[in-house]
């Protein structure tokens, strides 16, 4: 199939998820991949085509190659086999329950030098692992 212009679709979508129908109209778009899938559910498309459009741009042509329709992306069969749900929560239990703060100076020096990290990024991992967390069990009622 022939490269479709989407441009004009696509703008101020840079960065987001987006769903077609089989039409390449938009159904529905957001950063975070289940919301959009259930988004197109909740409108009646269960095999959307989905497409994760770049940050940059001019002028993007869709080549079908590069989207994937729902059914065809690997699921996990279950919450627990899904490793982004689950390192995120992991890192966020761990934060809820205190384990950063028991952290002493030589512990801290352990993981700065083991991860080529500074300590003020290994604090922004882990307010990146709650925020993950916290989208997940909000995007995860939509697939009830």
């Amino acid at each position: 199939m022939a490269a479709i212009d989407l441009s004009e679709k696509l703008k101020g979508m840079e960065g987001r998820w987006i769903a077609f129908d089989d039409d390449y109209s938009v159904i529905s778009h957001g950063e975070v991949l289940v919301q959009v899938v259930c988004e197109a559910k909740e409108k009646g498309y269960p095999d959307p085509i989905l497409f994760c459009c770049p940050e940059h741009w001019r002028t993007l042509y869709f080549n079908t190659s590069l989207s994937w329709r729902y059914n065809m992306i690997p699921m996990p069969l279950s919450a627990w086999d899904d490793n982004t749900i689950q390192f995120a929560r992991l890192l966020d239990e761990l934060q809820a329950v205190g384990v950063v703060n028991l952290l002493k100076k030589k512990e801290w020096q352990a993981l700065m030098a083991s991860m080529d990290l500074t300590k003020e990024d290994i604090l922004e991992i882990w307010d990146r692992a709650t925020d993950v967390y916290d989208q997940i069990k909000t995007t995860l009622l939509c697939k009830k």
